[in-house]
Protein backbone atom coordinates (compact mmCIF):
# COMPACT_ATOMS: atom_id res chain seq x y z
CA UNK A 1 0.00 0.00 0.00
CA UNK A 2 1.14 3.42 -0.93
CA UNK A 3 1.96 5.67 1.58
CA UNK A 4 -0.36 8.97 1.89
CA UNK A 5 1.36 11.98 0.35
CA UNK A 6 0.55 13.91 4.15
CA UNK A 7 3.06 11.22 5.47
CA UNK A 8 5.82 13.03 3.13
CA UNK A 9 4.61 16.28 3.56
CA UNK A 10 4.63 16.13 7.14
CA UNK A 11 8.05 14.75 7.24
CA UNK A 12 8.95 17.72 4.70
CA UNK A 13 7.15 20.26 7.15
CA UNK A 14 8.75 19.09 10.10
CA UNK A 15 12.60 19.93 7.81
CA UNK A 16 11.36 23.68 7.00
CA UNK A 17 10.52 24.32 10.49
CA UNK A 18 13.61 23.10 12.38
CA UNK A 19 15.57 25.27 9.65
CA UNK A 20 13.46 28.48 9.77
CA UNK A 21 14.96 30.14 13.33
CA UNK A 22 15.20 33.37 11.08
CA UNK A 23 15.39 37.03 12.38
CA UNK A 24 11.82 39.02 11.40
CA UNK A 25 12.89 42.47 11.10
CA UNK A 26 12.78 42.13 7.29
CA UNK A 27 8.99 42.32 5.50
CA UNK A 28 8.08 39.30 4.34
CA UNK A 29 8.34 39.35 0.36
CA UNK A 30 5.24 37.68 -1.00
CA UNK A 31 2.52 38.88 -3.89
CA UNK A 32 -0.68 37.43 -3.56
CA UNK A 33 -3.53 37.14 -6.43
CA UNK A 34 -7.09 38.87 -5.69
CA UNK A 35 -8.74 35.12 -6.07
CA UNK A 36 -6.41 34.70 -2.61
CA UNK A 37 -7.44 37.88 -1.27
CA UNK A 38 -11.10 37.17 -1.92
CA UNK A 39 -10.63 33.42 -0.46
CA UNK A 40 -9.43 34.85 3.20
CA UNK A 41 -5.36 34.56 2.13
CA UNK A 42 -6.08 30.56 1.28
CA UNK A 43 -4.92 29.12 -2.13
CA UNK A 44 -1.50 27.26 -1.79
CA UNK A 45 -2.93 23.66 -2.55
CA UNK A 46 -5.46 25.48 -5.41
CA UNK A 47 -3.33 27.75 -7.25
CA UNK A 48 -3.98 28.25 -10.63
CA UNK A 49 -1.59 29.68 -13.76
CA UNK A 50 0.00 32.44 -13.55
CA UNK A 51 -0.58 32.13 -9.34
CA UNK A 52 1.50 29.16 -9.18
CA UNK A 53 4.56 31.08 -9.76
CA UNK A 54 4.31 32.74 -6.56
CA UNK A 55 1.64 30.92 -4.77
CA UNK A 56 3.04 27.15 -5.13
CA UNK A 57 5.20 26.22 -7.55
CA UNK A 58 4.26 22.85 -7.87
CA UNK A 59 1.04 23.61 -9.76
CA UNK A 60 3.30 24.64 -12.76
CA UNK A 61 2.88 20.51 -13.36
CA UNK A 62 -0.85 20.79 -13.41
CA UNK A 63 -1.23 23.14 -16.48
CA UNK A 64 -1.59 21.87 -19.64
CA UNK A 65 -3.22 25.06 -22.00
CA UNK A 66 -0.88 28.12 -21.90
CA UNK A 67 -1.85 30.81 -19.99
CA UNK A 68 -0.60 34.05 -20.72
CA UNK A 69 -1.44 37.33 -18.54
CA UNK A 70 -0.78 41.08 -19.60
CA UNK A 71 -0.62 43.68 -17.03
CA UNK A 72 -3.84 43.53 -14.93
CA UNK A 73 -3.92 47.03 -13.00
CA UNK A 74 -4.95 46.11 -8.97
CA UNK A 75 -5.93 49.35 -6.78
CA UNK A 76 -6.24 49.08 -2.88
CA UNK A 77 -7.91 51.21 -0.13
CA UNK A 78 -9.22 50.81 3.28
CA UNK A 79 -12.03 52.48 4.56
CA UNK A 80 -10.67 54.59 6.56
CA UNK A 81 -10.10 56.97 3.80
CA UNK A 82 -13.27 56.76 2.49
CA UNK A 83 -14.76 57.50 6.59
CA UNK A 84 -12.15 60.02 6.33
CA UNK A 85 -12.71 61.49 3.20
CA UNK A 86 -14.26 65.18 4.23
CA UNK A 87 -11.51 65.07 6.69
CA UNK A 88 -8.71 64.52 4.42
CA UNK A 89 -10.24 67.02 2.14
CA UNK A 90 -10.34 69.55 4.76
CA UNK A 91 -6.84 69.08 5.89
CA UNK A 92 -5.91 69.35 2.10
CA UNK A 93 -7.35 72.24 1.59
CA UNK A 94 -5.62 73.84 5.04
CA UNK A 95 -1.97 73.37 3.68
CA UNK A 96 -1.62 76.53 1.81
CA UNK A 97 -2.50 78.54 4.44
CA UNK A 98 0.39 76.72 6.83
CA UNK A 99 -1.54 77.75 9.84
CA UNK A 100 0.23 75.52 12.21
CA UNK A 101 -2.33 75.65 14.74
CA UNK A 102 -5.27 75.24 12.64
CA UNK A 103 -4.00 72.53 10.90
CA UNK A 104 -2.87 70.62 14.38
CA UNK A 105 -6.22 71.36 15.10
CA UNK A 106 -8.06 69.34 12.17
CA UNK A 107 -5.66 66.34 12.53
CA UNK A 108 -6.56 66.52 16.43
CA UNK A 109 -9.98 66.45 15.83
CA UNK A 110 -10.88 64.26 12.39
CA UNK A 111 -7.89 62.26 12.06
CA UNK A 112 -6.53 61.16 15.20
CA UNK A 113 -6.23 58.22 15.59
CA UNK A 114 -6.77 57.20 12.19
CA UNK A 115 -4.70 54.47 9.52
CA UNK A 116 -4.43 55.27 6.03
CA UNK A 117 -3.42 52.23 3.11
CA UNK A 118 -2.81 52.34 -0.41
CA UNK A 119 -1.84 49.53 -2.25
CA UNK A 120 -0.80 49.44 -5.68
CA UNK A 121 0.13 46.04 -8.38
CA UNK A 122 0.41 44.50 -11.12
CA UNK A 123 0.45 41.25 -10.53
CA UNK A 124 1.77 40.46 -13.18
CA UNK A 125 3.10 42.73 -15.63
CA UNK A 126 3.64 39.71 -18.29
CA UNK A 127 3.68 35.93 -17.42
CA UNK A 128 3.29 33.00 -19.54
CA UNK A 129 3.04 29.42 -18.04
CA UNK A 130 2.56 25.85 -19.63
CA UNK A 131 3.29 22.34 -19.39
CA UNK A 132 5.19 22.66 -15.74
CA UNK A 133 7.24 26.14 -17.03
CA UNK A 134 6.14 29.61 -16.24
CA UNK A 135 8.00 33.33 -16.42
CA UNK A 136 6.41 36.62 -15.36
CA UNK A 137 6.92 40.14 -14.08
CA UNK A 138 5.46 40.99 -10.78
CA UNK A 139 5.51 44.21 -8.92
CA UNK A 140 2.99 45.93 -6.23
CA UNK A 141 3.55 48.98 -3.68
CA UNK A 142 2.23 49.56 -0.40
CA UNK A 143 1.65 53.19 1.33
CA UNK A 144 0.47 53.21 4.82
CA UNK A 145 0.14 56.49 6.85
CA UNK A 146 -0.44 56.06 10.72
CA UNK A 147 -1.95 59.51 12.76
CA UNK A 148 -1.42 58.86 16.34
CA UNK A 149 -1.11 61.39 19.19
CA UNK A 150 -4.26 63.57 20.23
CA UNK A 151 -2.03 65.72 22.59
CA UNK A 152 1.32 66.50 19.90
CA UNK A 153 0.14 64.64 16.60
CA UNK A 154 2.47 62.13 14.64
CA UNK A 155 2.07 60.57 11.30
CA UNK A 156 3.39 57.47 10.78
CA UNK A 157 4.62 56.54 7.31
CA UNK A 158 5.85 54.05 5.32
CA UNK A 159 6.14 52.20 2.07
CA UNK A 160 7.49 49.70 0.30
CA UNK A 161 7.48 48.79 -3.73
CA UNK A 162 8.58 44.96 -4.72
CA UNK A 163 9.30 43.63 -8.09
CA UNK A 164 10.38 40.08 -9.33
CA UNK A 165 11.56 38.60 -12.41
CA UNK A 166 10.41 34.93 -11.77
CA UNK A 167 11.31 31.83 -13.60
CA UNK A 168 9.76 28.25 -12.52
CA UNK A 169 9.83 24.70 -13.17
CA UNK A 170 7.20 21.80 -12.02
CA UNK A 171 7.33 18.10 -12.60
CA UNK A 172 4.80 15.33 -11.79
CA UNK A 173 6.54 11.93 -10.34
CA UNK A 174 6.67 9.20 -7.95
CA UNK A 175 8.37 9.44 -4.82
CA UNK A 176 9.00 6.68 -2.00
CA UNK A 177 5.65 5.18 -3.88
CA UNK A 178 3.46 8.29 -3.18
CA UNK A 179 2.65 10.74 -6.61
CA UNK A 180 3.44 14.09 -6.32
CA UNK A 181 3.68 17.05 -8.35
CA UNK A 182 7.30 19.03 -7.50
CA UNK A 183 8.17 22.46 -8.29
CA UNK A 184 11.11 25.19 -7.67
CA UNK A 185 11.10 28.87 -8.98
CA UNK A 186 14.09 31.47 -9.19
CA UNK A 187 13.28 35.13 -8.73
CA UNK A 188 15.24 38.11 -8.79
CA UNK A 189 13.80 41.03 -6.76
CA UNK A 190 13.69 44.63 -6.54
CA UNK A 191 12.65 46.30 -3.47
CA UNK A 192 12.57 49.90 -2.21
CA UNK A 193 11.28 50.90 1.01
CA UNK A 194 11.27 54.20 3.44
CA UNK A 195 13.83 53.19 6.60
CA UNK A 196 14.38 54.81 9.76
CA UNK A 197 16.69 55.58 12.26
CA UNK A 198 16.33 51.79 14.00
CA UNK A 199 16.29 50.39 10.88
CA UNK A 200 12.73 49.77 10.68
CA UNK A 201 10.40 51.02 7.27
CA UNK A 202 8.16 53.34 9.50
CA UNK A 203 9.22 57.04 9.42
CA UNK A 204 7.61 59.79 11.98
CA UNK A 205 6.31 63.16 10.91
CA UNK A 206 5.49 66.21 13.23
CA UNK A 207 3.21 68.88 11.90
CA UNK A 208 5.96 71.00 10.98
CA UNK A 209 6.95 68.15 8.41
CA UNK A 210 3.55 67.50 6.86
CA UNK A 211 2.82 71.23 6.09
CA UNK A 212 6.88 71.34 4.62
CA UNK A 213 5.69 67.46 2.38
CA UNK A 214 2.20 68.99 1.53
CA UNK A 215 4.13 72.04 0.24
CA UNK A 216 7.08 70.62 -2.19
CA UNK A 217 9.65 70.53 0.69
CA UNK A 218 10.75 67.25 0.79
CA UNK A 219 11.48 66.08 4.66
CA UNK A 220 14.80 64.26 5.73
CA UNK A 221 13.26 60.75 4.95
CA UNK A 222 16.09 57.94 4.22
CA UNK A 223 15.14 55.30 1.73
CA UNK A 224 16.78 51.91 0.71
CA UNK A 225 16.97 50.08 -2.43
CA UNK A 226 18.42 47.07 -3.43
CA UNK A 227 18.13 43.75 -5.32
CA UNK A 228 19.09 40.26 -4.55
CA UNK A 229 18.01 36.48 -5.49
CA UNK A 230 15.80 33.78 -3.92
CA UNK A 231 13.51 30.53 -4.48
CA UNK A 232 10.19 28.98 -3.42
CA UNK A 233 9.81 25.53 -3.20
CA UNK A 234 6.59 23.41 -3.15
CA UNK A 235 5.56 19.90 -3.17
CA UNK A 236 1.79 18.90 -3.76
CA UNK A 237 -0.49 15.75 -3.91
CA UNK A 238 -3.87 14.82 -4.52
CA UNK A 239 -6.55 12.07 -3.17
CA UNK A 240 -9.63 11.07 -4.29
CA UNK A 241 -11.69 10.72 -1.43
CA UNK A 242 -14.78 9.14 -1.52
CA UNK A 243 -17.96 11.77 -0.44
CA UNK A 244 -15.45 14.81 -0.52
CA UNK A 245 -14.20 14.39 -4.07
CA UNK A 246 -10.40 15.58 -4.99
CA UNK A 247 -8.07 16.82 -2.32
CA UNK A 248 -4.88 18.17 -2.48
CA UNK A 249 -2.14 18.81 -0.20
CA UNK A 250 0.71 21.42 -0.49
CA UNK A 251 3.90 22.38 1.58
CA UNK A 252 5.11 25.87 -0.36
CA UNK A 253 8.77 27.46 1.29
CA UNK A 254 8.71 30.79 0.21
CA UNK A 255 12.00 32.86 0.34
CA UNK A 256 14.46 30.21 0.38
CA UNK A 257 17.31 31.78 0.50
CA UNK A 258 16.41 35.14 0.21
CA UNK A 259 18.42 38.16 0.35
CA UNK A 260 18.81 41.74 -0.40
CA UNK A 261 22.30 43.96 -0.77
CA UNK A 262 21.91 47.67 -1.79
CA UNK A 263 22.28 51.37 -0.20
CA UNK A 264 20.23 54.13 0.93
CA UNK A 265 20.15 57.30 -0.58
CA UNK A 266 23.20 58.16 1.96
CA UNK A 267 25.15 55.72 0.45
CA UNK A 268 24.79 53.69 3.23
CA UNK A 269 25.12 49.79 2.45
CA UNK A 270 23.02 47.35 3.65
CA UNK A 271 22.39 43.58 3.48
CA UNK A 272 19.10 41.78 4.89
CA UNK A 273 17.91 38.57 4.82
CA UNK A 274 14.08 37.83 3.72
CA UNK A 275 12.45 35.25 6.36
CA UNK A 276 11.52 32.01 4.80
CA UNK A 277 7.86 31.84 4.89
CA UNK A 278 6.74 28.26 5.03
CA UNK A 279 3.07 27.53 4.45
CA UNK A 280 0.91 24.22 4.74
CA UNK A 281 -2.31 24.27 2.30
CA UNK A 282 -5.37 21.98 1.86
CA UNK A 283 -7.65 22.16 -1.04
CA UNK A 284 -10.75 20.26 -2.06
CA UNK A 285 -12.65 20.02 -5.53
CA UNK A 286 -16.05 19.28 -4.35
CA UNK A 287 -19.51 19.18 -5.40
CA UNK A 288 -22.80 19.04 -3.27
CA UNK A 289 -26.57 18.47 -4.33
CA UNK A 290 -28.52 21.41 -5.39
CA UNK A 291 -24.84 23.21 -5.02
CA UNK A 292 -22.66 21.71 -7.80
CA UNK A 293 -19.05 21.85 -7.85
CA UNK A 294 -16.83 24.09 -5.72
CA UNK A 295 -13.31 24.99 -4.64
CA UNK A 296 -12.40 25.45 -0.65
CA UNK A 297 -8.65 25.90 0.77
CA UNK A 298 -7.15 26.44 4.26
CA UNK A 299 -3.84 27.27 4.61
CA UNK A 300 -1.69 27.72 7.60
CA UNK A 301 1.56 30.10 7.69
CA UNK A 302 4.47 29.54 10.03
CA UNK A 303 5.25 33.18 9.65
CA UNK A 304 8.24 34.74 11.65
CA UNK A 305 6.60 37.95 12.10
CA UNK A 306 3.36 36.67 13.87
CA UNK A 307 3.14 35.67 17.62
CA UNK A 308 -0.48 34.34 17.36
CA UNK A 309 -1.37 30.90 15.68
CA UNK A 310 -4.79 32.40 14.53
CA UNK A 311 -3.33 35.08 12.83
CA UNK A 312 -1.23 32.37 10.54
CA UNK A 313 -5.10 30.98 9.61
CA UNK A 314 -6.43 31.11 6.31
CA UNK A 315 -9.47 29.51 4.71
CA UNK A 316 -11.50 30.14 1.78
CA UNK A 317 -14.15 29.20 -0.94
CA UNK A 318 -15.39 29.59 -4.75
CA UNK A 319 -18.04 28.70 -6.36
CA UNK A 320 -18.56 29.46 -10.10
CA UNK A 321 -22.11 31.06 -11.22
CA UNK A 322 -22.55 31.42 -14.75
CA UNK A 323 -19.93 34.44 -16.00
CA UNK A 324 -19.37 35.04 -12.06
CA UNK A 325 -17.16 33.68 -9.57
CA UNK A 326 -18.20 34.04 -5.56
CA UNK A 327 -15.48 33.98 -3.36
CA UNK A 328 -15.42 34.57 0.76
CA UNK A 329 -13.41 33.26 3.99
CA UNK A 330 -11.46 33.98 6.84
CA UNK A 331 -8.52 35.63 6.89
CA UNK A 332 -6.76 36.03 10.58
CA UNK A 333 -9.74 35.45 11.38
CA UNK A 334 -11.99 38.81 10.06
CA UNK A 335 -13.94 37.79 6.85
CA UNK A 336 -13.41 38.57 3.11
CA UNK A 337 -15.82 38.16 0.26
CA UNK A 338 -15.11 38.28 -3.45
CA UNK A 339 -16.29 38.34 -6.71
CA UNK A 340 -14.64 37.78 -9.88
CA UNK A 341 -16.19 37.55 -13.43
CA UNK A 342 -15.03 37.57 -17.62
CA UNK A 343 -16.93 39.78 -19.82
CA UNK A 344 -16.94 38.32 -23.09
CA UNK A 345 -13.94 36.75 -22.55
CA UNK A 346 -12.28 40.95 -23.37
CA UNK A 347 -12.79 42.56 -19.62
CA UNK A 348 -11.95 40.53 -16.46
CA UNK A 349 -13.27 42.21 -13.58
CA UNK A 350 -12.69 41.14 -9.87
CA UNK A 351 -13.58 42.81 -6.10
CA UNK A 352 -12.29 41.70 -2.69
CA UNK A 353 -12.86 42.88 0.52
CA UNK A 354 -10.32 42.07 2.79
CA UNK A 355 -9.12 42.76 6.61
CA UNK A 356 -5.69 42.14 7.61
CA UNK A 357 -4.17 42.65 11.17
CA UNK A 358 -0.91 44.34 10.65
CA UNK A 359 0.25 43.91 14.61
CA UNK A 360 2.11 40.39 15.69
CA UNK A 361 -1.91 39.41 16.93
CA UNK A 362 -5.06 39.30 15.70
CA UNK A 363 -7.05 42.40 16.50
CA UNK A 364 -3.89 44.42 16.55
CA UNK A 365 -3.34 47.05 14.42
CA UNK A 366 -5.98 45.90 11.91
CA UNK A 367 -7.06 47.39 8.33
CA UNK A 368 -10.46 46.61 6.09
CA UNK A 369 -9.57 47.33 2.14
CA UNK A 370 -11.33 47.25 -0.91
CA UNK A 371 -9.52 45.71 -3.76
CA UNK A 372 -10.53 46.18 -7.36
CA UNK A 373 -8.67 44.48 -10.14
CA UNK A 374 -9.08 45.20 -14.20
CA UNK A 375 -7.34 43.11 -16.75
CA UNK A 376 -8.41 42.96 -20.52
CA UNK A 377 -8.03 40.47 -23.11
CA UNK A 378 -5.62 37.90 -21.62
Amino acid sequence: MKDSPMKVLALALGLALWSSALSASEPNFQFSSIRMQGMGGAGAAVANGENALYANPAALAQISDIVVRIAPLRFELNDAILDKQQALTDLSSSFSSEDTEAITNLIKNGLVPTKLGLNFSSIPLLSMAFNGFGMGLFGQTQLVGNFVNKTNPIFQVSGIGDGAGVVGFARNMTLFGVDLSLGVTGKYILRGRTVDKDGSNVISLGIADIISAANGTSPSVNIQAGSGFGFDCAVMGTLEVPFVGKVKTALVLNNVGTSISGSDINGNAFTTTIPMLPTLGLGFDSSLPFIGDFVTAVDYQFDSNSQDMFKNIHAGFEKSVWIFALRGGINQGYLTLGMGTDLFWILHLNYAYTTTAFGKKVGLDESSFHVVELRFLF
